[in-house]
């Protein structure tokens, strides 16, 4: 019966973390973000060997694919410094933006970027596997509930070529972390306005990838120091002897049971430190890029593009206020009330007309209507055929409204007027 309290929540976590970190690697491998990239690998790969170490060993200590775990161990190596070498390669990207010189990147800076990135982050990792070979003692253990594990002689070299690089490459990237802070804090306007203004990365990514750096080293320094001290301590480091005598009988596979680990306190310390920390940085790098804003857009994106795909409907949105019902043919409108057109106009007398006469004279206001008293009657002429009206000089009707009240009883009929004896924008002169 297996010991192991973790299972199986632990492969589950795992199998998660592999995939959590992968999520945001599409668009940031094409914004050249080699750094973030390089990190997301590495992450990834220590996850899915973790999963399959903590579901195929589980309760058992037998050799049972021998090739997976000669890459599970190489990887795991390969990854111990991967991980801070990526680090490294992020916090490099910030300081130069935090110098304000990422303004008019070109293509071929680009190109040189990611040339150095793979170089530090993915390459030198892979030398540090001959390192470890180097020293070597056996193939590889298998240890029960954790899997494979690479095996490394507790020599003087070996904390040069293997125990080293973590902590070198850490203390570096902590000290270029703390000056892009340092920079950023007093170069804060010129960098928000360098961004805004269509930089390589927005403030708010600036101030995540410096966030997973400080992070990042924050843990990598001490737990490296950790790591020293425990591989010194547990045993006096022994001196290089030769090649043969650290590589004899290098085939032998060591099987390492649940009862004999656990009964240790420092291997149980190593092992599940060994175990939990790709989680932990896959749980960080989720935090801050997973759910941020440009994530959810891309979710978003993606979601679309998938219900295109498989023609799904979309879901409606809907808005907190009603919108209006739009009119159509099924409408019942109300019934228009119909006019019928005026008669044709009457004809008055000349001294009357010229009260509304567009030939305007130069009379004034009291000679028009010296003629009018409260007593005085108006006749009128008799009809005749109206004459033709241009089409520009439409009838228009308009009552006289200061004309005294005895005035009306004259007055049967509204008088006409063609539009163009005022203006369209203003009321006629009289009114």
């Amino acid at each position: 019966m297996s010991g192991d309290p973790s299972y199986p929540l632990f492969p589950i976590l795992a199998f998660l973390a592999f995939v959590l970190v992968l999520v945001p690697f599409p668009w940031h491998f094409r914004a050249w973000n080699s750094g973030t990239c390089l990190f997301m690998f590495w992450v990834s790969v220590s996850c899915l060997i973790q999963f399959v170490n903590s579901v195929v060993w589980h309760g058992t200590v037998e050799n049972i694919a021998p090739r997976y775990c000669d890459l599970a161990t190489h990887f795991s190596v390969a990854a111990a410094v991967g991980i801070p070498a990526a680090s490294f390669c992020i916090s490099r990207r910030i300081f130069a933006i935090s110098c304000v010189r990422s303004t008019g990147i070109t293509h071929k800076d680009k190109v040189r970027d990611v040339v150095i990135d793979l170089c530090i982050a993915f390459v030198f990792p892979l030398v540090c596997i001959i390192f470890q070979y180097v020293v070597q003692g056996h193939r590889f253990d298998i240890i029960e509930d954790a899997g494979c594990f690479s095996v490394t002689v507790n020599v003087v070299p070996a904390y040069v070529l293997v125990y080293m690089w973590p902590l070198i490459i850490g203390c570096a990237s902590f000290a270029l972390s703390c000056m892009s802070l340092w920079k950023f804090i007093r170069h804060r306007a010129a960098l928000g306005q360098m961004m805004s203004a269509g930089g390589a990365l927005s403030q708010s990514q600036f101030l995540r990838l410096l966030m997973l750096s400080l992070t990042e080293m924050m843990c990598t320094i001490p737990l490296s120091i950790w790591t020293i001290y425990l591989s010194a301590s547990s045993a006096p480091p022994a001196q290089w002897t030769s090649w043969d005598d650290i590589h004899f009988n290098f085939g032998r596979v060591g099987q390492i049971p649940n009862v004999f680990w656990r009964s240790n306190k420092n291997t149980v310390m190593q092992i599940e430190f060994t175990t939990w920390l790709p989680l932990f940085c896959s749980l960080l790098f989720t935090i801050l890029f997973d759910l941020s804003p440009d994530a959810r857009r891309h979710y978003a994106a993606g979601y679309t593009w998938v219900r295109r795909k498989l023609g799904l409907p979309d879901f409606p949105r809907r808005s907190p206020f009603k919108s209006a019902q739009p009119l159509s043919s099924s409408i019942a409108l109300p019934e228009l009330r119909k006019y019928a057109s005026p008669p044709p106009p009457q004809k008055y007398r000349a001294s009357e007309s010229s009260l509304f006469s567009t030939t305007a004279t130069n009379t004034t206001d009291a000679e028009k209507y010296s003629g009018f008293d409260d007593k005085a009657s108006f006749t009128t002429s008799t009809p005749s055929t109206p004459t033709a009206v241009a089409p520009a000089e439409r009838a228009f009707s308009v009552y006289i409204p200061t004309l005294p009240r005895s005035a009306h009883a004259g007055l049967p009929r509204p008088l006409s007027l063609p539009l163009s004896a005022y203006s369209p924008t203003s009321p006629p002169s009289h009114l």
